[in-house]
């Protein structure tokens, strides 16, 4: 969701890459602001830490349910980091991450690919149609009005735990489907 508060989700475009044989960093942009980091993979979770391009949405930290398998197709989690009004007010929302193509061998291409995307993205969000490439079955994942609740009493503290988590990977989904194909087309064909 958009920390402006207005209900409508974003679409960022993320792309998690080696460097080296024992570091993975990532990016993220939604068309006209970028956001990059380090990645760690911790206690079957994938943690994205880093700080807008800008420096105007400041320090961002991703936690992210793992799948435990190669190839993950779908993570959700949590986002934390500031809004980008006056006061800069600490905002944290759900996220859902769905892979929409595998890395390409060649870094360059792979980079390359990632930045005409961007542009892609840029329309979507321009046009308020994030909710357009989210699949029923995820838009509750995205809400974070939905209360979760436990033994009938309502969690008072943002959470995505396992027992809601929508992670799952390539092991689950036969020939590589992409979760979500329609974003697939929009972004990268």
């Amino acid at each position: 969701q958009r920390f402006i508060n207005n209900g409508i989700p974003v679409v960022d475009i993320a792309r998690i890459y080696a460097v080296g044989s024992d570091e993975l960093h990532w990016e993220i942009d939604d068309g006209g602001n970028r956001t990059r980091g380090v990645a760690l993979l911790l206690r079957n979770k994938l943690h994205l830490i880093g700080e807008s391009d800008s420096a105007r949405d400041g320090v961002t930290l991703h936690i992210l349910n793992g799948t435990g398998d190669l190839h993950a197709m779908v993570l959700d989690g949590i986002l934390a980091s500031v809004a980008g009004d006056r006061f800069f007010t600490p905002s944290g929302s759900k996220v859902l991450l769905l892979r929409i193509a595998h890395a390409l061998d060649d870094a360059e291409a792979d980079a390359a690919r990632f930045n005409t995307a961007c542009a892609r993205v840029n329309a979507i969000n321009n046009a308020g149609q994030g909710w357009k490439f989210v699949p029923p079955k995820y838009t509750k994942v995205l809400d974070n009005r939905e209360p979760l609740l436990r033994e009938d009493n309502p969690a008072h503290v943002l959470r995505v735990g396992s027992e809601d988590s929508v992670a799952h990977s390539d092991w689950d989904v036969a020939n590589y489907d992409f979760p979500v194909p329609e974003l697939t087309a929009a972004i990268l064909e």
